[in-house]
């Protein structure tokens, strides 16, 4: 027998972009959780912003950080700030 999964009050695709990002940074009450991942799991537009929302946080995630910058492009930039300032 398959398994049923709860039911869960159906959701519009505006609905479901609008909180898109907050599922993503784990801000949604897991009712509201609940209600995107349905309807991001049947919904293959949805699905397609989701995925590459997901993997543009990833790879935001894995960049290189402030100190990987080469040397003398940071001295650069602190020499230019120091003029404007």
């Amino acid at each position: 027998m398959k398994p049923t999964r709860p039911q869960v009050a159906p959701m519009s695709c505006r609905e479901a972009m609008a909180v898109l990002w907050d599922l993503l940074d784990d801000e949604l009450d897991e009712t509201m959780a609940v209600r995107v991942r349905a309807h991001i799991e049947i919904c293959r537009g949805c699905r397609g912003h989701h995925d590459f929302s997901k993997a543009f946080l990833e790879r935001l995630a894995t960049a290189r950080d402030a100190d990987a910058t080469p040397r003398e492009l940071r001295e650069r930039l602190l020499r230019l700030r120091d003029q404007i300032a």
